[in-house]
Parts: C-alpha cells; sequence; structure tokens
C-alpha cells in the first residue's frame, strides 16, 4: 500500500483532490481537537486532587 497507494485510492475516488485534502484535514483537525481537551481536562482533574 503506501503513499503511491493512497494516491490513487483518492485519484480513482470521485473526489476532487482539494475535497479529499479537505476532508482529510478536517479529521485531523477534529482528532486533535478533541484530544487537547481531553488533555486538558485530565490535567483539571490532576490540579483538584
Amino acid at each position: 500500500m503506501g503513499i503511491k497507494g493512497s494516491i490513487d485510492i483518492i485519484t480513482n475516488y470521485p473526489l476532487s483532490f482539494e475535497s479529499a485534502f479537505f476532508i482529510f484535514m478536517t479529521i485531523v483537525y477534529l482528532i486533535s481537537g478533541s484530544y487537547i481537551a481531553f488533555i486538558r481536562k485530565w490535567d483539571n482533574v490532576r490540579h483538584i486532587s
């Protein structure tokens, strides 16, 4: 699989490269955002106790 395989999947998919990239960045943003919120929540819990 590798980079060329995933690029082939993106180009064969009925999406343009820009929209596929936008979807990918949105997923990364959501995951990292929830991850940061989770870490901050745990920091607050540790500081209270």
